[in-house]
């Protein structure tokens, strides 16, 4: 199952297929297409407006995209909840 939204980009970036950031109140995203490059590692501490990778196109899909998802305890939510665009 698709859970989350796809976010397009006109350009791609290195290999890393997933970044998953855990938040303080339980809440985490996860971030697919992505290339770290240095950008992000495991137990890494990110603030608001920190680059944790750069959109790739890796997988099945139609061009580089962004792929976001929310997950709550578990259970994926609705990611268009969670963010003010």
């Amino acid at each position: 199952m698709h859970n989350g939204v796809d976010l397009a980009k006109a350009y791609g970036a290195s290999s890393m297929r997933r970044t998953r950031v855990t938040h303080s109140n339980g809440i985490k995203t996860v971030y697919d297409h992505v290339g770290s490059a240095g950008l992000s590692w495991v137990g890494k501490y990110v603030y608001r407006d920190t680059p944790i990778g750069r959109i790739n196109a890796t997988g099945n899909r139609t061009g580089p995209h962004l792929h976001f998802a929310v997950v709550v305890g578990g259970v994926a939510r609705n990611p268009l909840y969670y963010v003010s665009l």
